[in-house]
């Protein structure tokens, strides 16, 4: 009896290209995301106490990946959250007050939670997203064999390859029977990174064993993404010094035991993020404390922060990363690197395999203190579009190695952005008067942080004045020296306004080229603004008051003027109101379509963007009473007779950001003075872009109403619907009764 031969089948072929191509992926995969879990458990929760988190299973993995009481025990055992919150409240913070203390507390919370449900969606990423779908589309089923992410022992190679068949269907490829096969999966939304150890450590175990190991690579990355040709080639010379070295080996081993060349297989792809968890499964009731953390209608969020997401679904890209992941300072940085990491851990990411989801390295050269928000486009389109593409602008700061503030930056840009929406225009006024405590700020905009801004430069302004007119500075004395009247007294009555905004307006986009401030006198104000009241120095002649008021215009105004537009100082001013800009434009477009937030627009509830820094404008107001009591408002000085005077210095007045003038580009002007500009906002919302040109670098984002790439329901035709000719017939036939009513009448009348 003869032995039934061996099966041999063609080798599996991956269906992807073998050589990369140029266009954008039209391909997309379906990841787990946990970022329903931000802001579900408020610092202050009960759920937070050290009796609710000991009453916790000891054992994390008995509450599922993405559930509230899994996050709950990963911070309650992890060194890197709660030990570090420790360590803060133990020293640099020791000195705060008790509810500073609990806000920046709160911050870190905040802070935590996004990084670690942020690790857990991008390493999901790869494992239960890509890696599934590129099995998929290769046919790596289990039933034919193959394993996921199982650990191989004995191995030098990747310990959990993603995918392994060990015991394939006998196949051979160049005369060499396959043994292993093995399918590692690479993505990213830029371009997908090889590990050269990795594929090194492959060719060392193929060897060892015999030879007859296949490896398979799937890359899935952005070919539409910046600079793709040049990093792609970089990625694919490993796998090509890989081969060279495998032909090398093969020379001196024998028939039946060479090593097989790695394949890799090209297949553009997007991820897109869904939820891992929904409804009860979230937050189960039988669970200790469980079935309280979400609310019916949580208020719509701008997160990651900086994205001007209020409601909507947000894209994720390396540019939305780079601006999340910016830490504060170094130490902050720190925190965060070691926050990261754990979560890696939690979840059994291997340090070792950098073909996932990259995080972004931090961004270097740039200033974020001068982080704008200057550019959007409503995408909406009456509801059958998506939503709004942004950028912010930031001037480069050479030779810093990495830049810190971004997150914190771009956050106050985007709240500011959809506090300026939700309030009345008629209520961007501040006015610090130590005899009006009670007229300091509207009472929602005073919860704000766009509200702390204008207050605190308010009170900046007032002290940069009193630094302008010191007396024992060269400018002060000659300053003092001109004044006119018994009593010297000058009135600095002065608001900061807008000057036009120099913007191009093209269709559905805004660029905002520049957004200049002007400190104008009470008297200019008065005639431009129409409100207020004049005085300061009674007793003072007409003449010399009209004397200081010029000569302060002529010699100190514009110094004051200066350092809001220039100086870091006011750099938050600036930033605000650049997203002030934005917003009216926004506003004023909402005014004759459909927009994706419009009804945001003049709802009064700022309740979703509260203020991340405590804040008083009472306090505010008390901290301008006491300078002004204590002398930096007050000026003593000696005369020539020997003896004393005091010399009154009235500095009142405020903000007001009513309106916003604007002064129009054309295309061609912007084209003439910024010709990289419109490539570099495209560009900027995928990744970190240098503008042409300029030295600037941008930063954004764009939102969609559903996830980036679910598709729309296609509209069904009016004319197929019953509904529709019912609903057209109405007014007729109501045309129809009505005109025979009028008739009969009129017969009736007739007779």
């Amino acid at each position: 009896m003869t032995a039934s031969p061996v099966q041999v089948r063609e080798p599996t072929v991956v269906p992807g290209s073998p050589t990369r191509g140029t266009a954008a992926p039209t391909a997309t995969f379906d990841y787990p995301s946990f970022t329903y879990l931000i802001g579900m458990i408020d610092w202050a929760s009960p759920r937070l106490s050290p009796e609710s988190l000991a009453a916790l299973s000891f054992k994390g993995d008995d509450y599922p990946l993405g559930t509230v009481n899994r996050l709950l025990v990963t911070w309650r055992d992890g060194a890197s959250g709660k030990r570090a919150l420790d360590r803060k409240l133990a020293g640099p913070w020791k000195k705060l007050t008790e509810e500073q203390r609990e806000a920046e507390s709160r911050k870190f919370w905040n802070r935590w939670v996004e990084i670690t449900v942020g690790r857990w969606g991008n390493h999901l990423i790869s494992g239960e997203g890509h890696e599934l779908w590129a099995a998929g589309q290769a046919g790596a089923r289990t039933e034919d064999g193959w394993v996921h992410d199982t650990q191989v022992a004995k191995s030098k190679s990747q310990k959990r390859p993603d995918w392994r068949n060990p015991s394939p269907t006998s196949q051979v490829i160049d005369g060499q029977q396959v043994l292993t096969e093995v399918l590692e999966c690479k993505y990213s939304d830029t371009v997908a990174e090889v590990n050269e150890r990795q594929l090194r450590n492959y060719t060392d175990d193929f060897a060892k064993a015999g030879g007859g190991g296949r490896l398979m690579i799937v890359i899935s990355d952005d070919p539409a993404s910046p600079d793709y040709a040049k990093n792609a080639a970089k990625e694919d010379a490993k796998i090509a010094a890989e081969n060279e070295r495998i032909a090398e080996l093969n020379l001196t081993r024998p028939a039946g035991q060479k090593l097989l060349p790695i394949e890799a297989y090209y297949m553009p792809a997007k991820a897109t993020p869904v939820p891992k968890l929904t409804g009860d499964d979230v937050d189960p009731p039988t669970d200790p404390g469980g079935g309280v953390a979400t609310s019916p209608d949580p208020p719509p969020k701008t997160s990651p922060p900086g994205a001007l997401n209020a409601g909507q679904a947000q894209e994720r890209s390396p540019a939305v990363d780079t601006i999340a992941g910016s830490a504060a300072s170094p130490e902050e940085a720190a925190e965060n690197a070691a926050i990261a990491e754990e979560a890696d851990r939690g979840v059994g990411a291997d340090p070792e395999d950098a073909g996932g989801r990259q995080t972004p390295q931090p961004l270097g050269g740039v200033d974020f203190a001068t982080l704008e928000l200057r550019y959007i486009k409503d995408t909406y389109d009456g509801g059958v579009g998506t939503g709004l593409e942004y950028a912010y602008q930031v001037d480069p700061k050479p030779g810093e190695q990495v830049s810190y503030g971004g997150r914190d930056a771009a956050q106050l840009a985007a709240d500011s952005f959809f506090t300026w929406l939700a309030l009345p225009p008629e209520s961007f006024t501040v006015n610090l008067n130590p005899d009006e405590p009670d007229r300091i700020i509207d009472a929602k905009l005073g919860t704000t942080d766009a509200g702390r801004v204008l207050l605190e430069a308010d009170l900046a302004m007032k002290k940069s004045v009193a630094k302008y007119i010191h007396p024992e500075t060269a400018r002060g004395r000659v300053f003092w020296d001109s004044l006119r009247g018994d009593d010297k007294c000058v009135s600095m009555r002065q608001w900061i306004v807008p000057r036009p905004a120099v913007v191009r307006e093209d269709g559905n986009a805004l660029f905002i080229v520049d957004a200049p401030l002007e400190v104008k006198m009470e008297t200019e104000y008065i005639a431009t603004a129409g409100v207020g009241g004049v005085g300061g120095c009674p007793g003072q002649s007409e003449a010399d008051s009209a004397h200081n008021e010029a000569l302060y215009r002529d010699t100190i105004l514009p110094q004051v003027e200066k350092a809001i537009n220039e100086d870091s100082a006011y750099a938050d001013l600036r930033r605000v109101y650049a997203s002030r800009v934005a917003a009216e434009w926004y506003r004023q477009r909402g005014e004759f379509r459909t927009t994706a937030y419009g009804d945001l627009i003049d709802s009064g509830d700022v309740s979703a963007w509260p203020a991340r820094t405590p804040w008083s404008p009472r306090e505010v107001w008390e901290r301008m009473v006491k300078s002004y009591k204590d002398g930096e408002f007050r000026v003593e000085r000696e005369t020539r007779k020997g003896g004393y005077i005091y010399t009154h210095v009235y500095v009142y007045g405020g903000v007001d950001w009513t309106t916003v003038p604007k002064k129009l580009l054309s295309g061609a002007e912007l084209l003439s003075s910024r010709p990289g500009v419109a490539d570099a906002v495209t560009t900027a919302r995928e990744v970190p872009v240098a503008e042409a040109g300029s030295g600037l670098t941008w930063l954004g984002g764009s939102t969609s109403e559903r996830p980036p790439a679910e598709a729309r329901p296609v509209p069904t035709a009016p004319l197929g619907r019953p509904l529709f000719w019912a609903l057209t017939a109405l007014p007729v036939l109501a045309w129809l009764l009505a005109g025979a009513w009028v008739v009969r009448r009129r017969r009736a009348g007739a007779r």
